[in-house]
Parts: C-alpha cells; sequence; structure tokens
C-alpha cells in the first residue's frame, strides 16, 4: 500500500519540489476567505510580520543607555552676603622705652576686621536625575562684593594692668572681593505637593578669590615705620555649602522658585595681613529647565 501511495505523485506528473509546494499552499488556501482572495491572505501576513519588525525596534531604542536621564539646566541670581572676618592679629614687637610706666616697651600689634556691603551673585548648573529624588549637578557661579570696612587696630598690651588699649586706628572703605565657586552639588527631593517641591542640596569644590583694597598707608605716633595696606591678591581654597529650595513647576519642563545656600571655605591668603575664610549667604530666585 506504502508503494502505491508513493506512485501517485508521480502518475499526476509531480516531483519531488512540486509535493514540497503543495504542502506550502495547502494550509494558506485552508485559511483563505471564502471569496478565494488568497493574495489578500498573503498581504495581510507581510503587514503582520512588518509591524511586528517595528515594535521589535522601538523596544530596541527604548532600551538604549540614555533612554530615561533627564538632564536638567539651573539658573540661579540673588543676593550674596558675606560674614565679617576678624583676621588674626600680627605682632609688631615692643614699643619704645618712654617715661610711661605703662606703655614703655609694650608689647604692641594689629588687628584687622573686614565688613562687607551686600552684593550679588549668580550661578549656572547642569545635572542628571540619579532617581526620582535624587539629582547630581556640576555648577559654577560669581559673586561680587564691595568692602564696607577694613578696620586696622594698634593695640598695645599694658606692663602693670595687661590690659588691652587702642593705641591708633585706620579704616579702609575702598576694596572688593570676587569669587569664582565650581562645585558639584547632589539634591535631594526632601517633600512633594502636586506641582511644589522641597528640596536639600549639599555640595563640594573649590573657589577661585580675588581681593583688591586701595588703602594706601597706615602710619602712627606709635610706629616707626608705616604699614602698607594696598592688597591685590588672589588665592584658591577648598569649598563646601548646603542649601534648600522652594521649586513651583509652571510647565512640563520649567520650574521656578527660590533658593537659598550656605558656603563657606577654607583659609585664603592674600597677603601677610588678610589671610580668613569666606563665608558666604546666597538668597535669590531659581529657574529650572529639564530637556
Amino acid at each position: 500500500m506504502n508503494d502505491k501511495l508513493g506512485k501517485w505523485p508521480r502518475k499526476l506528473g509531480l516531483g519531488p519540489y512540486g509535493v514540497l509546494l503543495g504542502l506550502v499552499v495547502a494550509p494558506i488556501c485552508a485559511a483563505a476567505p471564502a471569496d478565494g482572495d488568497v493574495l489578500g491572505l498573503l498581504g495581510s501576513m507581510r503587514q503582520s510580520t512588518v509591524s511586528v519588525g517595528d515594535a521589535i525596534d522601538e523596544d530596541t531604542v527604548k532600551r538604549n543607555w540614555y533612554d530615561g536621564i533627564s538632564l536638567d539646566l539651573d539658573i540661579r541670581a540673588g543676593i550674596n552676603l558675606v560674614s565679617s572676618s576678624s583676621i588674626t592679629d600680627r605682632s609688631l614687637g615692643n614699643l619704645p622705652p618712654s617715661g610711661d610706666p605703662f606703655l614703655s616697651l609694650a608689647p604692641v600689634r594689629i588687628s584687622t576686621n573686614l565688613s562687607w556691603d551686600m552684593g550679588q551673585a549668580v550661578s549656572l548648573a547642569a545635572g542628571v536625575d540619579l532617581s526620582p529624588k535624587w539629582r547630581l549637578s556640576g555648577r559654577v557661579g560669581f559673586a561680587y562684593n564691595s568692602i564696607d570696612e577694613l578696620k586696622i587696630d594698634l593695640l598695645a598690651t599694658e606692663n602693670i594692668t595687661g590690659t588691652v588699649v587702642t593705641l591708633d586706628s585706620y579704616t579702609v572703605s575702598d576694596g572688593r572681593l570676587m569669587q569664582l565657586p565650581i562645585d558639584a552639588v547632589l539634591r535631594y527631593e526632601l517633600a512633594k505637593f502636586d506641582a511644589l517641591s522641597v528640596g536639600l542640596s549639599a555640595g563640594i569644590g573649590v573657589q577661585v578669590s580675588w581681593l583688591d583694597i586701595s588703602g594706601g598707608s597706615f602710619t602712627s605716633v606709635y610706629l616707626p615705620g608705616s604699614i602698607d595696606l594696598d592688597v591685590s591678591g588672589r588665592d584658591v581654597a577648598v569649598r563646601y555649602l548646603g542649601g534648600i529650595d522652594l521649586m513651583w513647576r509652571i510647565s512640563s519642563s520649567v520650574s521656578l522658585g527660590f533658593d537659598a545656600s550656605f558656603a563657606g571655605s577654607s583659609r585664603s591668603a592674600f597677603s601677610d595681613d588678610l589671610a580668613f575664610s569666606i563665608y558666604n549667604v546666597m538668597i535669590g530666585a531659581k529657574l529650572t529647565i529639564s530637556f
């Protein structure tokens, strides 16, 4: 019987390729609609194949490394307050001999104090979201403050009583401080209420500071010479900061709000008599644009 079955394709004039073709076409014909539109069926199968391929391509794109990373641009501008600086006293030796038992050969030194006018500060930062609550940014800024007063006191310690007395004073009010900070800042979203969010930030970096003072010379009857008060110096210091912001999302990619931060630095030495740490408080507006 098997032999008879094997002979019937040859009787019909079909070779092995014809049998194979029949096996492929038969299921298609069976699935064809009643009107016999086999070509339409093949076209729909081709379209289905293309659609599946397109879907695979889109999924592949979504799995690229940069998918889901949000780039944010922060712009801050506001006022900058610099704390007063009390600079370490410097010894000038002893006063010359005199008939005054309290001040004759008494040790003498100078004490310098700096206070600043309210200034301005701006900064620009670019960052990426590490998670829905954490964002890491790189920030560069600029701050400018004028000197309110540079006061130099000539002090002596009395021989008998040990009391510190002021022998002479000199005041300068012509000078400026400029700062260029570069920071890495990490922000944490503390709370969110609909479009309103509260964030805390902390960072570390470096800052370049320029101090320029035009003060002339400090002379006194108690000094054998004079003290040059003209300073034009620059120094680099390590900087640390912390801040809080209150942001309101006004569109899908733009937020506007309030920002306040505190920053301190290590000691900056501008001259032998002027070496101090700089402490800033910046209060202003903040604009965030998401891409």
